[in-house]
């Protein structure tokens, strides 16, 4: 089967007199082929220490979002093993991206951290 996965993207900017909207006027839609059919959906409560994110059975990565249910903190997405962060969710903020769970300087350890108290991370991971 085809097309297992539907992504659609807009994002429109407006401040000062300027307007943009990317890709164009109309929501890009993106069709991706899944190999597999492991995925996750989850709700974690995050601490203000670094802790591993549950991503069940995902081993290699795939499409990934995420949600700071949080209405004052902000949460960081980081690689526990390397101490690296690569992405920072304000409060209510969303995040789609691909995420590589098999890089080239080994297995990323996805782990969270919020910043002064506790937030709820809520995400879905699709492997492909």
């Amino acid at each position: 089967m085809a097309d297992e996965l539907n992504l659609q993207t807009k994002v429109a900017f407006n401040k000062g007199g300027t307007s943009v909207a990317f890709p164009d006027a109309n929501a890009q839609i993106i069709n991706v082929n899944v190999a597999g059919d492991r995925f996750i959906q989850n709700r974690q409560s995050i601490g203000i220490v670094a802790e591993p994110v549950d991503i069940g059975d995902i081993a290699l990565g795939g499409y990934a979002a995420f949600i700071n249910r949080d209405a004052t903190n902000y949460v960081e997405l980081l690689d526990a093993a390397s101490a690296i962060r690569f992405c920072r969710l304000k409060p209510g903020e969303l995040a789609v991206l691909r995420l590589d769970l098999q890089g080239p300087a080994g297995p990323l350890v996805l782990s969270a951290k919020a910043n002064l108290a506790p937030i709820d991370l809520e995400y879905l991971i699709i492997e492909d």
